[in-house]
C-alpha cells in the first residue's frame, strides 16, 4: 500500500518559520531574562516601555518641565520650553537667570528659590513685582531672578558658589522652606532632592533603556560583545555621606552657609522662611483645608516640624527673617495646591521685601 505523503506548501511552511523563529524569541529572552534577574539588572519581558521616556522632568501634573540637564544642579530652564509661561515684564534671558527691565544698573539684586519664586512655571513671581515696586520708586537697581521650580536651599548654595558671584550683586536673598522639607529633599541625603534623583536614577539605567524590544536579550548580547574591552555602564546613583541632621537643621545650615560665603565676597545677604498653608497664623479656607487633607497626615507633620526649626533659628539670625506668617489678614493670596501664590499674593511678599532690604539699597 503506497505511503502517503503530505505538503504543508508555501503558507504552511511559512507559517512554520513563524512559529519557530517566535519560540525561539521567547526562549532567548526568556533565558537572558533569568539570567538578569539574577544579576538583579531584570528588565521588562520583550517590550520595554520605559525607553520611550524622555530625560524630562514632570511637574505633579504631569507636564514637561525643565529641559535642560545640569552637571551640578541637575537640571534647569532652557530657552523656549513648551510648558514656560510668557513673563510680562520686560526682561533678558541669560544662563538660569532672567533680568527684569530694559538696563542693568550697577546695584543688583539675584534672588535664589524653588517654584514658588521661578519666573516661567506661572507667568507671576515675588521677584519680577520686586523689580516693578523698586521701578515706580525710581531705585535704579537690577533684579536676577534665578528661581528654579524644585530647588531647595541646597540647590541654591551650588548655584551661589558657581553662579551668583559671577553676576556682581549687591545683595543675594534666598527665598525657601518648603522645597526642604523630609517628603521633598529626603534626609539623610537632603542634598538630593526628588526630580535631581529622577533624572540621575534614569542616567544611571539609561544603558538598559537602549532597547524597547527584547530589551533582556539585546543588553545581554551588547554586555557579551563588550566584554572587557568597555568599561561598564553606571548602574547606580551616590547621594554622598549621609548626615545626622534633621531637614530644618539642614535648611538653617544652608543659609549660615549662604551669608558665610556672600560675607566673604562684601555681598549682602538676606534668606527669608516663606509662608505656606499649614503653619503660622493664615486663616485656612476651605479649599486650603481639603488640600492639607488630601497631602496627609505625614505631610503636615514634616511640615511643622522643618518650618518649627526654621522659624525658630529666625530669631537668632539678622539675616534670616520669618515671612510664614505674613497672610495672616488676608485671603485669595495661596493657590489651589496651598504652596504657589496667587498675584496679589506676589504682591504682598514682593511688598514685604522691599521694606526689609530697602535700607540696603539706599545705604550703598
Amino acid at each position: 500500500m503506497p505511503t502517503k505523503t503530505y505538503s504543508i506548501g508555501p503558507a504552511g511552511y511559512a507559517l512554520y518559520l513563524v512559529l519557530t523563529t517566535l519560540v525561539a524569541i521567547f526562549l532567548v529572552e526568556g533565558i537572558a531574562l533569568y539570567v538578569n534577574r539574577s544579576r538583579g539588572k531584570a528588565l521588562s519581558f520583550l517590550y520595554s516601555p520605559r525607553v520611550s521616556e524622555s530625560t524630562r522632568l514632570r511637574t505633579l501634573e504631569g507636564d514637561s518641565l525643565f529641559l535642560a540637564l545640569d552637571p551640578i544642579l541637575g537640571y534647569a530652564h532652557r530657552d523656549n520650553e513648551p510648558m514656560s509661561k510668557p513673563i510680562r515684564t520686560p526682561h533678558e534671558i541669560i544662563p538660569g537667570f532672567v533680568r527684569y527691565g530694559l538696563h542693568t544698573y550697577d546695584k543688583r539684586i539675584v534672588v535664589l528659590g524653588g517654584s514658588t519664586t521661578d519666573p516661567f512655571l506661572y507667568g507671576h513671581s515675588w521677584p519680577e513685582e520686586l523689580a516693578k515696586l523698586l521701578q515706580a520708586e525710581h531705585l535704579e537697581v537690577s533684579v536676577f531672578n534665578g528661581g528654579i521650580g524644585g530647588y531647595s536651599s541646597s540647590q541654591e548654595l551650588l548655584k551661589l558658589i558657581r553662579d551668583v558671584f559671577e553676576l556682581k550683586p549687591l545683595l543675594v536673598i534666598a527665598y525657601d522652606g518648603l522645597n526642604d522639607l523630609d517628603n521633598w529633599s529626603p534626609t539623610p541625603w537632603p542634598m538630593v532632592h526628588r526630580y535631581q534623583r529622577g533624572v540621575f536614577t534614569y542616567l544611571a539605567q539609561s544603558s538598559d533603556r537602549e532597547f524597547p524590544i527584547l530589551p533582556n536579550s539585546l543588553t545581554r548580547l551588547r554586555r557579551i560583545i563588550n566584554g572587557k574591552w568597555n568599561p561598564p555602564p553606571p548602574d547606580t546613583v551616590s547621594l554622598g555621606i549621609p548626615t545626622d541632621l534633621s531637614a530644618g537643621e539642614y535648611l538653617t545650615r544652608n543659609m549660615e552657609f549662604m551669608y558665610a560665603l556672600t560675607q566673604s565676597r562684601h555681598v549682602q545677604f538676606r534668606g527669608f522662611l516663606q509662608p505656606v498653608v499649614g503653619f503660622g497664623d493664615y486663616q485656612m479656607n476651605d479649599m486650603d483645608k481639603q488640600t492639607l487633607k488630601e497631602r496627609g497626615p505625614d505631610y503636615l507633620a514634616a511640615l511643622q516640624r522643618t518650618y518649627e526649626i526654621a522659624s525658630n533659628e529666625t530669631r537668632r539670625h539678622d539675616y534670616w527673617i520669618d515671612l510664614s506668617n505674613i497672610f495672616a489678614n488676608h485671603q485669595d493670596v495661596f493657590m489651589s495646591d496651598g504652596r504657589h501664590l496667587t498675584p496679589k499674593g506676589n504682591y504682598i511678599i514682593a511688598t514685604a521685601i522691599l521694606a526689609k532690604i530697602r535700607p540696603i539699597l539706599t545705604t550703598n
